[in-house]
């Protein structure tokens, strides 16, 4: 059947309508109620990398590449400041709109944290300056109440009190001012609702204490801790060669390596030198590569790396940081000598060894976790059955102080060991570090 249409309410219709203030242009109401003052503006747009304005132009941020850091400039901050206004400027049209509905009765909703310090900031006034730091309709409405007849209230909050409200103040208009914290809104609740003198009471002697049987129940759960908090930090692998700096007040910067920044890639660096960790894994590389048949002379040993360089295993800025002297000296050497004579030479070889972390990481207690320990043994060859352990190290030795170096690098060489008898099952007779800078072999007891 026919349903009939939708009924046209008029202006003058008794119902409430609920609607944006945009909409309420051009209308008038006898009672309007406005909420949400106390929400900050949208001033999202000003806050842009880059922004576009349409007589002042582009504001752009000064960005320093090889810094790496941004800063704002002053055409941006001109920019910011325009739009800054001219948003301010539609808010107070929007709020215009708002405060001009009313016939007969306005009510004005905000909220607000903080209301002291707030009303601090209102008793400023309605100065320009004070009405662009604003960043609410409330901050503009009770900047102006602050100094109506009316507004002791927010004097009192801002502890300043006028003898005589100034003349500028005192239109007709009149305004009740109250102020109402969360308690006073669940106390008018509950006398409206049934059962209001108990809930009434029960809000009036309300206490922040903990009745006694959740207190305790609330303590043991906030206070409760992981039984194996200490393995929390532990990583599950760690490398050899952050063992020697590996302690539980720092493992955080160990296991979250941040790598350095590089200024520009590669392709557009250009020469660059070489730090001398660069300059060690070179190093590294090459004694891994050369075939120990032809070492005989310094020059074979260059051949071999202009090789590398044809093979494109190294660039041309790399080998030209190989030292073929210092290698040359190397296989001169009494433990270079030996490698040589051995059937069986072993280079660059990685190992996993699994060890409790009370025997790796200092200052730990009553950790029962295991990690993973993750290296690369230099050199390692077989003599009578047994095996010599070799490792480079290409660092410059201050002062010729040997036995610092020794200490430095005891506990990797006893991991070397450890993981080369347990996994190839053969004694470590020997172990020794090579220091490319003094061109000599120390042995580790």
């Amino acid at each position: 059947g026919d349903m009939g249409s939708a009924k046209t309410l008029g202006e003058n219709e008794n119902v409430v309508r609920i609607m944006s203030v945009h909409k309420s242009k051009g209308l008038e109401f006898p009672v309007v109620i406005c909420c949400g003052l106390g929400k900050k503006f949208n001033l999202r747009d000003v806050q842009q990398d880059v922004l576009l304005h349409k007589e002042l132009g582009l504001g752009p941020k000064f960005v320093d590449i090889e810094k790496r850091i941004y800063s704002e400039t002053l055409p941006q901050l001109a920019i910011k400041r325009k739009m800054k206004l001219e948003n301010l400027s539609e808010e107070m049209r929007i709020l215009y709109v708002a405060l001009t509905r009313a016939i007969d009765k306005l009510i004005l909703i905000g909220s607000v944290r903080e209301l002291e310090r707030e009303a601090k900031k209102w008793m400023r006034g309605t100065t320009l300056f004070n009405l662009v730091k604003g960043q609410s309709y409330l901050d503009w409405i009770c900047s102006a109440l602050a100094k109506h007849r009316d507004g002791e209230i927010i004097r009192k909050l801002g502890k300043v009190s006028f003898t005589e409200v100034p003349t500028d103040y005192q239109e007709k208009s009149r305004w009740t001012i109250n102020f109402l914290n969360k308690a006073h809104v669940y106390l008018r609740k509950a006398e409206k609702s049934e059962g209001s003198t108990e809930a009434r009471l029960r809000l009036e002697e309300f206490k922040l204490d903990f009745e006694p049987k959740y207190k305790e129940l609330i303590k043991t759960r906030f206070e409760w801790k992981y039984p194996n908090e200490c393995d929390v930090g532990i990583p599950s692998k760690l490398a050899v060669s952050d063992i020697k700096k590996a302690d539980a007040q720092n493992m955080g910067d160990i296991v979250f390596k941040i790598p350095f920044l590089v200024k520009k890639p590669d392709f557009i660096e250009g020469e660059k030198p070489f730090t001398k960790a660069e300059i060690g894994t070179i190093i590294h590389f090459v004694m891994q590569h050369l075939d120990l048949k032809n070492i005989s002379s310094a020059s074979q040993i260059q051949q071999q790396v202009e090789q590398m360089v044809t093979k494109e295993l190294l660039t041309f800025e790399e080998a030209k940081v190989v030292n073929i002297d210092k290698i040359s000296n190397f296989f001169k050497s009494s433990i270079g000598k030996r490698i040589i004579k051995s059937h069986k030479i072993y280079r660059e070889a990685p190992f996993i060894l699994k060890k409790m972390a009370l025997e790796v990481i200092n200052d730990l207690e009553d950790c029962k976790e295991e990690l993973l320990i993750q290296g690369i043994i230099d050199c390692y060859f077989e003599e009578d059955e047994e095996l010599v352990l070799v490792d480079y190290k290409t660092g410059h030795v201050f002062g010729g102080k040997i036995e610092f170096i020794i200490e430095r690098y005891r506990t990797q060489m006893e991991l070397y060991r450890e993981a080369l008898e347990k996994i190839t099952g053969k004694k470590v007779k020997e172990s020794y570090i090579y220091l490319f800078d003094i061109d000599k072999e120390v042995e580790i007891q």
